[in-house]
């Protein structure tokens, strides 16, 4: 009996630390999720600006109205990054919390680590466009 009661308790304990993780956890990743979403529609948006600039102009008014609209675009990138710094910080921390399971947190870490690295890319694209 006393055998289960200590089976019991440690099944409690490892619940509790598994639920203060979890709780831990979700503002965490609802943070990342939103983050991610708005970093996600930025780039699409702003893609779709540097996509139609890829015509040069050739009047001096057609370059003065896209020499502006390269500096807006500069500005939005330079604006954004801190979005992006913040994705890269709310990954890190969710991937601190996950210590218990290897093959999760690994499956995890992988997820951010695309999910940031394709935003990275695309920010990164954006600026040397």
């Amino acid at each position: 009996m006393d055998d289960l009661k200590e089976t019991m308790e440690t099944v409690i304990k490892l619940s509790n630390d598994r639920l203060n993780v979890l709780e831990q956890a979700l503002p965490l990743a609802e943070h990342f999720y939103e983050t991610h979403a708005e970093l996600t529609a930025w780039l699409d948006d702003i893609e779709r600006e540097v996509m139609n600039q890829l015509n040069p102009g050739m009047r001096p008014d057609q370059i003065a109205k896209q020499q502006e609209i390269n500096r807006s675009l500069i500005q939005s990138v330079q604006d954004h990054k801190p979005v992006l710094d913040r994705l890269n910080k709310t990954g890190g921390a969710l991937l601190r919390l996950i210590i218990e399971d290897d093959a999760y947190r690994i499956q995890v870490k992988n997820l951010l680590f695309d999910l940031s690295q394709i935003s990275v890319r695309r920010f990164f694209n954006i600026c040397i466009s």
